[in-house]
């Protein structure tokens, strides 16, 4: 319900009094504009954010290719370590690393499937709030299993259809770098393209190529 209170004194801001003295009404349309325009604007904010972690990874064609191409790279990289004949307790422990990320990965691509337009605006914000807490998480843990590797030793990855192998190390740092710039960079549009990202990993299936 509208309070009269603040109402009356805005009236008797744009210079109408209870004794019936008056603006002119052009005059009092022209105050009544700048008063009451940025007041709308700031309120349409609040209700319906034209920012955050929802509008950047859903809206942004970069978003969803640095995206698809890290979840290919960590699903590639998991079955082709599953692959490998008598991996070791090392392997092992790494794949159960990766395994790890990718289910995260995956529940983050879940929720992005949500259709924002049939949030109320708190539940985009607390959407908002809860992306921006998944993403700070697989960035962290790519972290931890990238320092693992440098401490105990990288380990290589066979390229399907191929006698070559590729860096997990190095898989693992584009990942890196394409999630800590979805959930760190506020613009997107000097990041370079996800194929360039993902030069390395080119001959995993799925990955897209310079």
């Amino acid at each position: 319900m509208l309070s009269f209170a603040p109402l009356s004194s805005w009236l008797r801001q744009l210079g109408v009094s209870s004794a019936g003295r008056y603006r002119s009404a052009s005059s009092m349309s022209r105050r009544a504009g700048r008063s009451v325009r940025p007041m709308l604007e700031s309120l349409e904010t609040r209700v319906t954010p034209s920012s955050g972690m929802v509008a950047k990874l859903t809206t942004s064609q970069l978003a969803i290719d640095y995206r698809a191409q890290s979840e290919i790279v960590v699903e590639d990289v998991s079955a082709q370590l599953e692959g490998i004949e008598n991996p070791g307790k090392r392997v092992t422990a790494i794949l159960g690393e990766i395994n790890h990320l990718q289910e995260e990965i995956g529940q983050l691509r879940d929720h992005l499937s949500l259709d924002p337009q049939s949030l109320t605006p708190k539940q985009l914000r607390d959407l908002d709030k809860q992306l921006s807490g998944e993403m700070d998480n697989i960035v962290h843990d790519i972290q931890h299993v990238i320092r693992d590797l440098a401490r105990g030793g990288d380990v290589s990855v066979p390229v399907p259809n191929t006698t070559t192998s590729l860096s997990l190390r190095a898989a693992l740092g584009d990942v890196y770098f394409a999630m800590k710039s979805l959930a760190t960079t506020h613009n997107l549009s000097k990041l370079p393209s996800a194929d360039i990202v993902f030069a390395g990993e080119a001959g995993l299936p799925g990955v897209l190529s310079h």
